[in-house]
């Protein structure tokens, strides 16, 4: 491969990687507490510190994962245990949308 291609493959990357941070950034400020891997299932946090961990979530497609955050502030999502369920409304029209089988990231969830 010549040196052309790899320098547009770390632009790509750069470019992917800032995209990802401006939107994690956006979605912190929104109130989003994390998102959901929809390929894995894995609930991750959402904030900086988070963002950076060696989970890939600034190569992800973070178009793809849903936004979450708690209902209510009584007990939050991830001080469940793994394998809880979880269901998962509709912010705006509080519609029932699925039942999620809590599977927290590792990195995230220390």
């Amino acid at each position: 491969m010549d040196k052309s291609m790899n320098l547009e493959k770390v632009i790509a990357l750069g470019k992917k990687v800032k995209a990802n941070k401006q939107l994690y950034e956006e979605l912190s400020a929104a109130g989003f507490e994390y998102v959901l891997n929809p390929k894995t299932d894995e609930l991750h946090k959402v904030g900086l510190a988070d963002f950076w961990g060696s989970h890939n979530l600034k190569n992800a497609n973070l178009d793809n994962f849903l936004y979450l955050k708690n209902l209510s502030d009584a007990v939050p999502m991830h001080e469940y245990p793994d394998g809880t369920g979880i269901p998962i409304y509709h912010l705006e029209t509080r519609q029932h949308l699925m039942n999620y089988v809590l599977n927290k990231c590792k990195h995230c969830f220390v």
